[in-house]
Formats: structure tokens, C-alpha cells, sequence
């Protein structure tokens, strides 16, 4: 396990409605569980080498969360707040990525919104460490801002503005992906 990846990040499992609801809109399919594994982190811990014009951004709703995608294969690859002030990221990890993740991140601690998870996929039975991801994503997020870093967030342009174009699905669409 890196010191450096778990102080940059939390490996958390998210079961809610909206991440399987967004994957199925995309035709990416989840594991059985229906879980979305992801690092919580600060944009200023993401850097976007190369690809950054196949990048799109999916909201299930005009006020939702914008979950980025690369619309060359559909790949869910982000997530971000609506609103750009705010410091956090989300970064997918796919299947196939997830035991290396482990390797630099450490196991998964968090899991949320079980509830919403498939039935007989293997999913906890119940959430874990939700005040724990909370309070994580906050303390991050403060103290990018406190160091500055809050500034250096690759999805802006220099004008503040989002770097990809924002497709919100419609009531239809949304309810076609639902679980």
C-alpha cells in the first residue's frame, strides 16, 4: 500500500441508483454486486495526459453530479460536483484495474448506498464507514483549499468552464437506465 495514493485518495464501492443508472445509459456493465469502485480525491490529483477531446460529461438530471465518459467506447471515467468551486473527484476504477488499485490504494473500506445494490450480487448487506467517507472527502476538500490547490483542476478551462460538453439525459432516458 503507497502512503502517498491513501493520504491522495479513498477507495470506496458505491451501489447507489445513480452510478448503476448512468453505467446502464452507457451500456457499461457493472459487476454483479452492481457496485462502482472509486477513489475520492481533489481534481488537483488527476492529470489528463492525452484524450481529454473524447471526454463528455452525463448528468442524470439538469442539477446532478457530472459523471465524465469517454464517448469513443462509453466509458464512465470521473465524477465531479455540479458545482466547479468545489474540490472533489471521483475517479472510476473498472474491474480490471481494481486489483492494482488495491495494490497502491489498500482494500476497499467503504461501501455506500447498499440498499440500492442487486439482489443476490454479492453486495454487503449494509453500508460501512459512511460518516468515515463523508468526514474524508470534506477534510480533502478543505485543505485544497486552504493550500491552493483547489485552483489546479484539470476539468476547467481558464475560464472556469467545464473542458467537455454537458449532456443531461432526459426523464425518459433516465428511467429506461434505472435498475
Amino acid at each position: 500500500m503507497s502512503p502517498a495514493g491513501v493520504a491522495a485518495g479513498s477507495r470506496i464501492q458505491c451501489y447507489c441508483k445513480d452510478c448503476q443508472t448512468s453505467a446502464r445509459h452507457l451500456g457499461y456493465d457493472l459487476p454483479a454486486h452492481g457496485g462502482t469502485e472509486l477513489i475520492q480525491t481533489t481534481p488537483d490529483a488527476i492529470s489528463i495526459i492525452s484524450g481529454a477531446e473524447n471526454l463528455v460529461i452525463q448528468r442524470l438530471s439538469p442539477k446532478g453530479l457530472c459523471r465524465w465518459y469517454a464517448k469513443c467506447c462509453n466509458t464512465p471515467m470521473f465524477n465531479t460536483l455540479p458545482r466547479k468551486t468545489l474540490p472533489f473527484a471521483g475517479i472510476v476504477v473498472h474491474p480490471a484495474e481494481s486489483e492494482a488499485t488495491g495494490q497502491a490504494m489498500g482494500p476497499i473500506w467503504g461501501h455506500a448506498f447498499t440498499a440500492s445494490a442487486p439482489a443476490g450480487g454479492g453486495a454487503p448487506k449494509e453500508d460501512k464507514q459512511m460518516m468515515r467517507i463523508g468526514a474524508k472527502v470534506v477534510v480533502r476538500m478543505i485543505s485544497a483549499y486552504l493550500s491552493g490547490r483547489a485552483a489546479q483542476n484539470p476539468f476547467l478551462t481558464d475560464d472556469k468552464e467545464w473542458i467537455a460538453p454537458v449532456t443531461v439525459l432526459t426523464l425518459e432516458q433516465r428511467n429506461a437506465a434505472r435498475p
